[in-house]
């Protein structure tokens, strides 16, 4: 998250309103989008690839500039930077195309986490049917778990490219 000199920089150099600037010190946010006069403020959800565990990547697009802030080291924005650097793209590098990038690497990354847990629950139904156990249906009850957390971040973050694609 942002140290105090971040959050100097933020209100002083960029004049990013109080509320968005407290929203970023504040981990565990819901996905949304929130508009300002000059920027918009984006909190969106990765998922850790080892467990589905999500964190979160806060982002304010202006005319000229995207700024992120997040925890530690964030596989997204490398992401980013990686599919940069290939310079296989004609388009012209702008804040929009920047948040492009970021809302797709963000929604790349549940495809492996959800391709697992399918054969995960596979496996376990073809097992439960043929030796049931204990411990085969709480690990089911598990995923299932897993699910309903995902569902309950990517269904924001649905409304938020609804929101972005609905803007006049």
């Amino acid at each position: 998250g942002p140290t105090d000199d971040d959050v100097a920089i933020m209100h002083d150099a960029f004049h990013f309103h109080p509320l968005a600037i407290e929203d970023t010190r504040n981990a565990r946010q819901r996905p949304k989008i929130e508009e300002y006069p000059d920027y918009l403020f984006l909190i969106l959800n990765p998922i850790n690839q080892q467990e589905p565990l999500f964190c979160e990547l806060d982002a304010f697009v202006g005319a000229n500039y995207v700024v992120t802030v997040h925890g530690a080291a964030e596989p997204v924005v490398a992401e980013v930077q990686r599919r940069l650097s290939r310079g296989n793209t004609s388009l012209p590098i702008s804040a929009g195309y920047l948040m492009y990038l970021l809302i797709d690497a963000v929604v790349d990354g549940y495809f492996p986490v959800l391709d697992n847990m399918e054969e995960e629950i596979e496996g376990l139904g073809d097992q439960i049917l043929v030796e049931p156990s204990k411990a085969m249906l709480n690990h089911l009850f598990e995923l299932k778990k897993t699910l309903v957390d995902m569902w309950r971040v990517v269904w924001p973050q649905r409304e938020i490219m609804n929101n972005l694609r609905d803007r006049n």
